[in-house]
């Protein structure tokens, strides 16, 4: 509980002098630390206030008056190997490195990094975790401040900093959280390093060769993408024109579509919560109608436009590149910088966002290869890519055991096809068999945790063969079955005895957590989780060589660096030696590289 708790604000001398003396005091191994700034742009927002606390006190500074004092501070701290703690360090670190303060990213600690490893099914917001742990009553201050700026019609830029009055609650609230931050790292600091001290150390270090690659950025061809957006303008004018005149439909009522389809004899079951006929993208994707095929174009290429050419445009107007914000421990679709990583995601995996990135089309057709090809390498580069090789399904080799899939991965074969003609028992089974693909879109519906239904309903399969299918793939890789029953049976075990389902991840022990009642969903986590931890270690593997610098982004299992031309066949050569492994898992990991001058021509090499 936060009672007996004394909150600062250094408003003139005699308040500065008592807060050196306060910290020349300390006699602590960590001080917390905390920024309020005037919004959450790390580019372009500034500080306003910078925060300093242990477990009973905390003090608040004004940057305009005392930015002199908090870097000096900072400088003595760190020249004594002591060690800083934030919630959420790398956006304040981010943040007051503009301000001429840089901190040994070595000596910061992150208790938002650390609730990650305990547990990622809760928010992960400093007010959310101290409400959860440390004091319900510390989330209140959050919602007075909010009332008092909504009421006030003040912002996070202009809200006064003032010792007494409404105002106040500001500069308490900011102090508050460097109290809070330091009481939560003495909370989930025990449990972390004694279980997962590995988990932690990865997801720290990742975090910041992240923020390294958010600096960089990619670079953007704004003159060809600003023309691109010019295309996609006059075909969307186009087809919605040619709709109107073939059809005599305005393309944007849904009613209207409708009610041609179903004058055309179009047999629609799809309905929205309020009854109406449904016409969304699964719909689309079904019918085959050339109104159909011509509102779906027009949605993709509204869709396009909007999603990446504008965005594209937007977040390069600065220099040319774009910053997407890379969230090293997951995500609800925002940044650690936009949302304070209020939400992290169960796996650990990877998210980007302004702009996504990480969603790119990856279709074959025209329009995909537009988007991709906004992003190119920078005068005198080349993007090189290096990409994982069904790192997943290695993964679920390697936990379940399973000596067929071990000697489907170990033979020259294409992987499905050996699976494939295991399973229905024929041996001239070709790589175009469709049986190839309805095996390998079981496979993965096993992974993703799909049931036979779905499976059904998106192949198009009846129910009965995709049952079949099933039987015969459990019979021939018995080790799968055996590995997703065992892994509900302890994820439930210990919901009775601990009161809560989770299982831990064979390379740094950190809990991947479940649902009671929705055990199965482990499996998939627990899959896509060590893919996402073995991505992070071959990363931090890949700076270790010599080519963090060159780093841009992670996409899914890939990475994404721009190299000097004339280094190029040497950073292909490190990152198949890195990427390539023997060692890690009991299959071995196999990695792609692949080079070009645009993001959407990149040839393998």
């Amino acid at each position: 509980m936060l009672e007996g708790t004394k909150l600062h604000l250094v408003d003139n001398w005699e308040d500065a002098t008592k807060f050196m003396d306060w910290v020349a005091g300390l006699n602590t191994e960590r001080i917390a630390f905390d920024t309020e700034g005037e919004g959450l742009n790390v580019r372009k927002d500034k500080v306003r206030l910078i925060q300093f606390g242990d477990r009973e006190q905390g003090w608040a500074l004004p940057v305009d008056r005392w930015l002199g004092i908090a870097t000096e501070v900072f400088d003595r701290w760190a020249a004594s190997g002591r060690r800083f703690v934030g919630h959420n360090a790398r956006y304040d670190a981010g943040m007051l490195k503009k301000h001429g303060i840089n901190i040994p990213t070595h000596l910061i600690d992150d208790t938002m990094m650390l609730a990650a490893v305990a547990n990622p099914s809760v928010p992960l917001g400093l007010k959310s975790q101290s409400a959860r742990h440390i004091d319900p009553r510390a989330a209140v201050l959050q919602g007075q401040l909010d009332e008092v700026m909504r009421s006030s019609g003040k912002t996070w830029k202009d809200i006064p900093i003032t010792a007494d009055g409404p105002f106040s609650t500001y500069w308490i609230y900011g102090a508050l959280d460097a109290i809070i931050t330091n009481r939560l790292w003495d909370h989930h600091a025990p449990d972390v390093f004694a279980n997962a001290p590995k988990s932690y150390d990865l997801e720290i270090s990742a975090g910041w060769m992240a923020s390294r690659m958010e600096a960089a950025g990619v670079e953007c061809d704004r003159e060809y993408t600003a023309a691109q957006q010019g295309e996609f303008a006059g075909m969307y004018d186009d087809l919605t024109a040619r709709i109107s005149a073939e059809y005599g439909v305005d393309a944007g009522s849904k009613d209207q579509v409708v009610a041609v389809l179903l004058k055309d004899g179009v047999q629609l079951s799809k309905r929205t919560d309020g009854g109406a006929f449904s016409l969304d993208k699964e719909v689309l994707g079904t019918v085959d109608h050339p109104l159909v095929h011509m509102i779906a174009q027009r949605r993709k290429i509204e869709k396009l436009s909007s999603t990446y050419l504008r965005r594209f445009l937007e977040a390069s107007e600065d220099d040319g590149r774009i910053r997407a914000s890379i969230n090293t421990i997951g995500g609800s679709g925002k940044s650690v910088g936009e949302s304070g990583g209020m939400f992290g995601v169960r796996t650990g995996r990877m998210s980007l966002s302004s702009p996504n990135l990480q969603q790119l089309p990856r279709g074959g057709d025209p329009l995909s290869s537009v988007i991709r090809n906004c992003i190119v390498a920078g005068e005198g580069k080349t993007l090189v890519s290096v990409d994982f090789d069904q790192a997943e399904l290695r993964v679920m080799a390697h936990l379940s055991k399973d000596p067929g899939l071990a000697a489907a991965f170990a033979s020259t074969e294409d992987f499905f096809t050996t699976l494939t003609r295991r399973i229905y028992h024929d041996p001239s089974i070709v790589k175009s068999d469709w049986r190839r693909q309805l095996t390998k879109s079981y496979v993965f519906a096993t992974l993703y945790g799909a049931g036979n239904d779905k499976l059904a309903t998106t192949t198009g399969v009846p129910l009965g063969e995709v049952e079949d299918l099933q039987r015969e793939f459990n019979a021939a890789y018995t080790g799968v079955p055996a590995f997703q029953h065992a892994i509900q049976r302890v994820a439930k075990q210990r919901q009775r005895d601990e009161g809560i389902a989770y299982v831990r991840s064979p390379f740094t022990n950190r809990k991947f957590v479940g649902e009671q009642g929705k055990e199965y969903k482990l499996v998939n986590f627990i899959i896509q989780g060590t893919q996402a931890e073995l991505l992070k270690m071959k990363m931090l593997e890949v700076d270790a060589a010599g080519l963090g610098d060159a780093m841009r982004l992670p996409i899914h299992d890939e990475i994404i660096l721009e190299v000097d031309d004339e280094d190029v066949p040497e950073a292909v050569q490190t990152l198949r030696d890195v990427m390539n492994d023997s060692t890690l898992l009991s299959v071995p990991i196999t990695a792609g590289v692949a080079i070009g001058k645009k993001w959407g021509e990149k040839r393998d090499i």
